[in-house]
């Protein structure tokens, strides 16, 4: 078992929608194996996103309050459902998040079953904030204790297993990632199942009839891929994307390429880096010609640059619809919750009372003529008053000519 940690999201609504939906170019919702909630009043995943992020709404201090993680096993694992909510409920008990609000969602659609586990760090009821300082080195250790007492491997760290990186270096840093992010560039993205299936048969072929770690890297420049170090694996790449090493099947691994090439892929890295430097020694390098900026004229004053454009402004009106937005959707869960009896009538007049408030800032962004067009349509229209009779002796006047 293994426990990971990936980049937080923004809020509960999109976390959720991603687990169970997946991209939005790519959904997949047949992805799910199963949906679990704890300490929350509903069962549907998208009102539980909901309900936990008027929870979190309780602490003014807390900007993020969705917590992710992922509890992983090895693909020759096969836990049942129960193994994996047992796992999931021992570790929440161990971080401190069993009297928090959390949605279990699990996952087939890899080799290896997956839970992710997202919680609210926010307490329903005292309104106090979960702190999450070292969470990866608590998961380490609940992973282990529970794989050993289940019969299951662990993926070994230096927190559940400190005697056997005693003493070593941490990993080098990975200097293309370091180099992106000092020239905020992104890293390749991964391929879609298209791309993968399109490379997969080839890139397969070449992987099985390559006799050594340079003649599969000759083979793959042919076709315009190198095999680079990611994480704790290895993936293919090219100019516009990734795949990894075992999207081209379960018989690839690194560990299997490391016994059939007789040598581990670290020191051959470790080689081609040493032949790239010296390559790049032999070429000479060419001097650097500074030209000279030819000066203007004394009687012609210099130019002024024109100004740079001016920053933009933020999008009020975008905010002021994502404000309704979520007063609506505050409103429909507070009623909801009225009519089940979980909320006062206090509580749905507020509620109520903030959408009104919404709506009329939205309206203060709106054009003049907008606002009066919609206020004169609101107005109610005045009927005439009816017209009295006339008098009988008025009938008898006007029948005399009078």
């Amino acid at each position: 078992m293994i426990g990971k940690v990936p980049d937080q999201g923004k809020s509960f609504r999109g976390v959720v929608n991603y687990l169970l939906f997946g991209k939005k170019d790519e959904p997949s919702p047949e992805r799910v194996a199963w949906v679990e909630t704890r300490n929350l009043l509903v069962t549907d995943p998208k009102k539980a996103a909901t309900l936990m992020r008027l929870t979190a709404q309780k602490s003014k201090r807390v900007k993020t309050p969705v917590y992710h993680y992922v509890i992983s096993w090895r693909h020759d694992e096969a836990p049942t459902d129960d193994i994996m909510r047992i796992v999931a409920d021992t570790t929440c008990q161990d971080l401190g998040l069993d009297e928090h609000q959390m949605l279990y969602v699990a996952h087939r659609d890899t080799d290896h079953r997956h839970v992710h586990i997202v919680a609210n760090r926010v307490h329903p009821d005292t309104g106090r904030a979960w702190k999450n300082s070292h969470d990866y080195r608590r998961i380490e250790c609940s992973l282990r204790r529970q794989a050993e007492g289940m019969g299951m491997d662990y993926v070994p760290g230096r927190h559940n297993d400190p005697e056997r990186f005693h003493g070593k270096s941490r990993a080098p840093a990975n200097p293309e990632r370091q180099r992106n992010r000092r020239l905020k560039q992104r890293d390749l993205p991964r391929f879609d199942e298209a791309t993968r299936s399109k490379h997969r048969e080839r890139l397969h072929q070449l992987v099985l009839g390559a006799s050594s770690w340079a003649d599969l890297d000759s083979q793959l420049a042919s076709e315009g891929f190198a095999v680079l170090r990611k994480g704790q694996g290895l993936v293919l790449a090219d100019a516009s994307g990734t795949m990894k090493l075992s999207d081209l099947g379960r018989d690839i691994r690194l560990k299997g390429l490391e016994e059939r090439f007789a040598g581990s892929f670290a020191d051959h890295e470790e080689e081609r880096k040493q032949q790239q430097a010296m390559q790049k020694a032999l070429v000479p390098s060419r001097p650097k010609t500074v030209e000279r900026q030819p000066e203007p004229p004394a009687d012609k004053p210099a130019e002024v640059p024109p100004p740079g454009p001016k920053p933009k402004e933020p999008n009020q009106s975008a905010e002021r619809f994502e404000a309704l937005k979520d007063a609506g959707d505050k409103a429909d869960m507070t009623y909801s919750l009225y009519n089940m009896g979980l909320a006062s009538r206090e509580q749905v007049k507020n509620a109520a009372r903030e959408l009104k408030q919404a709506r009329e800032k939205l309206d203060e962004g709106r054009p003049l003529i907008e606002q009066l067009t919609r206020d004169m349509f609101k107005e109610k229209e005045l009927e005439p008053e009816p017209r009295a009779e006339p008098s009988r002796q008025r009938r008898r006047d006007r029948g005399r000519g009078r």
